[in-house]
């Protein structure tokens, strides 16, 4: 039965590498990214979907119909006129930020796509932007480049690719207008605005290079830097920590004590789930067999430690037993060690 969910594990893991993958830019997409940025200056992309996936994605939240009004504004309005000008040779597109030499044959890379002139329905579902931020600054600033049109076809092996890219300053200073309450504001402007839904999906500096890895690692991300917190970001193993907690330093003996097998479960005793944790020099390895899912965990205290995430697992022993808490943004479950 073990090897059984092993393999169901491997298969969870290279799952989810996999949208990871499609999430992230490929390299090929943005040639040369790095060259030229100065040390305050850090490469910020952004996914911006169109109405009705930015509905979806901010579900729950207030003035929610608004979100998708403003994504309409650049969908319905401006963009399609931008991708016929690129498809006809009107304006130059690129196959990535950083090219100098334009695509010269649409026709054959819409063929490679799946798609044509006639049914480029799979641009129109989202874009991403290229922008310089400025992070150095006590407040947001930055700079629009370039605008990637990306093809989105769940039936197309292209999906989530940059179909093809334009220099935003190389727009004319009053053609595609996106039409807001505001007025009619062209497409090169519109953007400097951020009067639309977005989240990052990769950033890069002179010494860090980074896809956030969920949601709400991205959502985190955006606040901080439009907060112009950006040096306040904390890290952990080369991932972003979003917990709000600061590690500090346990010695090998003291982190083996937590480890083991514990049985938690709501305080109703509903939702029980079977937690293995293996100690790792200086922190927690959490597996959750349940939920195939994998968590390093650093110590905030001698007996509390936290995940990238903010989940936080607090230990404590009760004459010989070890006990464990564990609080979610969902959940606050209970239970203790049935085996080492």
């Amino acid at each position: 039965m073990r090897h059984v969910i092993d393999s169901l594990k491997w298969t969870f893991w290279v799952w989810i590498f996999l949208i990871q993958a499609c999430l992230r830019p490929l390299d090929s997409d943005f040639n040369n990214e790095g060259t030229g940025l100065e040390d305050h200056e850090m490469l910020w992309i952004t996914r911006i979907p169109n109405g009705d996936l930015a509905l979806k994605e901010v579900q729950g939240v207030q003035d929610a119909e608004r979100f998708s009004t403003r994504q309409n504004y650049l969908f319905q309005s401006a963009l399609p006129s931008l991708i016929e000008d690129v498809l006809n040779g009107k304006i130059e597109g690129y196959a990535g930020y950083g090219d100098k030499k334009p695509i010269e044959n649409f026709r054959e890379r819409m063929k490679q796509f799946g798609g044509s002139r006639l049914n480029y329905a799979p641009l129109t579902k989202a874009v991403e932007l290229f922008s310089i931020v400025y992070v150095n600054e006590a407040q947001y600033r930055s700079k629009p480049e370039f605008l990637s049109l990306v093809w989105e076809d769940a039936n197309s092996s292209h999906s989530g690719r940059a179909f093809a890219g334009v220099y935003l300053d190389s727009l004319p200073r009053n053609a595609y207008l996106v039409k807001t309450p505001q007025g009619n504001i062209p497409l090169r402007d519109f953007f400097k605005t951020e009067w639309f839904h977005y989240q990052p999906v990769y950033i890069r500096t002179n010494t860090l290079e980074y896809s956030p890895r969920s949601r709400a690692e991205a959502d985190f991300l955006r606040e901080k830097v439009k907060n112009g917190e950006w040096k306040n970001l904390e890290w952990e193993d080369g991932a972003l920590n979003i917990s709000g907690q600061r590690r500090i330093d346990l010695e090998p003996e003291q982190v083996l004590q937590f480890a083991g097998n514990y049985q938690v479960a709501h305080y109703d005793g509903s939702d029980s789930q079977s937690i293995f944790f293996t100690a790792q020099k200086d922190h927690l390895l959490a597996d959750w067999e349940e939920r195939f899912e994998l968590s390093h965990l650093y110590p905030f205290h001698v007996s509390s430690f936290f995940s990238r995430n903010g989940d936080l697992y607090l230990f404590e022993r009760e004459n010989e037993e070890m006990r464990l808490f564990v609080v979610t943004d969902r959940d606050t479950l209970y239970g203790k060690r049935v085996g080492k």
